[in-house]
């Protein structure tokens, strides 16, 4: 059976999402579009925000709003979980704009630098490949993919990685659409990137199929949009993402933390198996929608947290 191949290799860059169908005078706008002359033009070492995360320095506009996005991070404290077990690598994560295209006005991504280097030692390097017809005709959606070999593996020790990305984009989206749909906020999106970054410089990169749900894309996105969905309830937001496909609300019957994790507990325990400490940290976050508490709970690593009373003193 043969599949039309989508991409070379899926971690050639994890997105925050399929591209917005959104016009290039979006970018224009926002004063993104024309900022690749000038880039070319005037080169700068890039700014060491801490310790092992730089920005990119030109213009200095762009360092200072990403600084400000990544404060904005720092005070939650999931944001703190993931830039705490960043900064334990020994890889260097550098944050620098991203150029949109007429396909892609819109994004984000996380390359590694060294893409085999960002596989654990002999796991397979992975690519996406759509189902198409083949799959329509087994009832699955014809534009949704499954993750096979590409014949190389993974040699480990972890990557730099580098991430493509511009908040005033988002911002512009947002002022444009009139609203911050979930997993769209310019922090949100660095989040989301920084989580893929931070599996990839320990070399935990593993773009597996998501059975329970292809639109998902691949493991690692599942990965980003849980964590990012926590981060997301810390900065007070009710409404969580779905899935990859777009920005679309989590159903309201997977809201319960319970339920959510008995429908991609392959995906959960396979997550706190090779990054256990940083999933835990993260299960104890005391938002309401929390799976990674229910996982840790059921694995005897966390007691219940007592119910919050709403009994006025």
């Amino acid at each position: 059976m043969s599949f039309p191949i989508q991409s070379k290799s899926a971690i050639a860059g994890r997105t925050a999402g399929r591209p917005h169908s959104c016009v290039s005078s979006v970018l224009t706008a926002a004063g993104v579009a024309d900022s690749v002359p000038k880039e070319k033009r005037m080169a700068a070492a890039p700014f060491n925000y801490i310790d092992n995360i730089f920005i990119h320095d030109n213009p200095v506009a762009y360092r200072r709003e990403v600084a400000r996005y990544l404060d904005l991070i720092r005070t939650t404290g999931s944001g703190r979980t993931l830039i705490k077990f960043i900064k334990m690598s020994a890889r260097k994560l550098l944050i620098k704009p991203y150029h949109p295209t007429q396909e892609a006005p819109v994004n984000a991504f996380a390359s590694p630098d060294i893409p085999l280097a960002a596989y654990p030692v002999g796991a397979p390097e992975l690519q996406a490949v759509k189902v198409g017809i083949i799959g329509g005709l087994l009832g699955v959606d014809p534009k949704a993919v499954v993750m096979l070999p590409t014949g190389n593996v993974g040699v480990g020790g972890g990557s730099p990685v580098t991430i493509d990305y511009h908040p005033a984009t988002y911002r512009e989206l947002i002022k444009r659409k009139r609203r911050i749909d979930p997993g769209d906020g310019p922090g949100e999106v660095l989040f989301h990137e920084m989580v893929h970054a931070m599996r990839a410089m320990f070399a935990k990169f593993s773009d597996t199929t998501v059975v329970e749900n292809l639109h998902m894309d691949d493991f690692e996105e599942f990965c980003a949009i849980l964590a990012q969905n926590i981060y997301r309830q810390e900065r007070g937001f009710t409404s969580l993402r779905r899935d990859h496909w777009g920005h679309v609300r989590l159903e309201a019957d997977l809201l319960d933390s319970g339920a959510y994790y008995e429908k991609y507990r392959p995906s959960i325990d396979k997550w706190f198996a090779s990054q256990g400490g940083f999933c835990l940290e993260l299960a104890r976050s005391n938002v309401k929608f929390n799976p990674l508490r229910e996982a840790a709970i059921a694995k005897g690593l966390m007691e219940r947290p007592p119910p919050v009373s709403m009994r006025l003193p």
